[in-house]
């Protein structure tokens, strides 16, 4: 169930924090796209801070973060205060996976918080929590795509080292979901925090459908909306990735995988009793190795051309590394995540 929005008579304004790599833009075309029907069911989706071609709320975040890529034109926190004032609607919702980047800059969630209670509104958090180990490689896959040129070794030691990973000299995604969690309850509250797993299998309608009973506060009928058929920002495959390092070995269709069986569950280790305290606290117990990413990890595929395919893309990979070697042994739970330093 999720946080019903006039339970207590109280208005509710959802901030979706993502995580990344977890269908967020899926869900924030499916608010925009049906902005209008989820009014008639209670639901504000406020135009402000974004822009026509993004459906996403970043322009908010961008104010938050103090970033030049700010663009007063499209809304930030004041005209997102002015909609909410101005909104008779019992519930609202704004969502930004970047917003998950706010979670080690409290004065950035306190402006935040305080703009959705000037509103008019109590904000609630919501959050979905994909299994580390998928996420890890998902995200990878999508850095570098988006011009990140780390080596993956380097790129995983600094997740196990600090709980995430430096971009531009700023903290990258969160992997250590107990500290993200309590950084936002800190400000917000834990009573604010709606925490669910990510499953990466199921059918795209099955999120959409979360997300809009979420902020409905009740189930909703999955036949009254307009639900996309694929999943949007679909992952890099191994030959894309590659590609972008000036290496092509022809993998387009070979599925990123560039963990081995030993490396994964050491890496799963890392999480677990991370994710213990998320399932303590907040209620979702998400595994940080599922099946799917053991399957994965194997050195085979069905075809001995697959086969063959993995190993040289995995050693190309391993090759980025001038002195490669094997993934760091800390114990992630007892290291103390970086401090954000100010976006240049």
């Amino acid at each position: 169930m999720g946080v019903a929005a006039t339970a207590s008579g109280e208005r509710k304004c959802y901030v979706h924090i993502g995580t990344h790599k977890t269908g967020t833009t899926s869900i924030q075309w499916f608010l925009r796209n049906n902005r209008a029907l989820l009014a008639a069911h209670g639901v504000l989706i406020p135009r402000s801070g974004r822009s026509k071609n993004d459906a996403g709320h970043h322009n908010l975040t961008q104010e938050l973060l103090a970033s030049p890529e700010f663009a007063p034109e499209r809304g930030g926190l004041a005209e997102f205060v002015d909609e909410l004032k101005g909104s008779v609607l019992p519930a609202a919702c704004i969502s930004c996976e970047d917003f998950s980047l706010l979670s080690g800059n409290p004065d950035a969630l306190v402006r935040l918080r305080d703009a959705i209670v000037a509103g008019g509104y109590a904000p609630v958090i919501v959050v979905y929590l994909r299994p580390q180990i998928s996420y890890l490689v998902s995200v990878y896959a999508e850095i570098v795509k988006n011009g990140n040129r780390t080596p993956f070794s380097v790129y995983a030691r600094e997740i196990v080292e600090h709980g995430s990973f430096l971009w531009n000299g700023l903290p990258g995604p969160p992997f250590r979901y107990d500290l993200l969690l309590a950084n936002f309850a800190a400000v917000f509250g834990a009573g604010a925090i709606v925490a669910r797993r990510y499953r990466g299998g199921a059918p795209n309608s099955a999120l959409l459908e979360s997300i809009a009973s979420i902020v409905s506060g009740k189930p909703i009928d999955a036949k009254l909306f307009a639900f996309p058929s694929v999943r949007t920002n679909p992952s890099s495959t191994f030959g894309g990735v590659l590609r972008q390092f000036g290496t092509d070995l022809g993998a387009d269709d070979l599925r990123f995988a560039p963990l081995n069986l030993g490396q994964t569950v050491r890496l799963a280790a890392r999480f677990v009793r991370s994710n213990l305290i998320v399932a303590r606290c907040y209620g979702p117990w998400v595994p940080p190795c599922e099946l799917r990413d053991v399957v994965l990890a194997l050195p085979i595929r069905g075809s001995f051309r697959w086969t063959r395919a993995l190993r040289l893309a995995r050693r190309a990979l391993a090759a980025l590394t001038p002195s490669h070697d094997d993934l760091p042994r800390p114990n992630l739970d007892s290291v103390a995540p970086r401090k954000p330093t100010a976006m240049p």
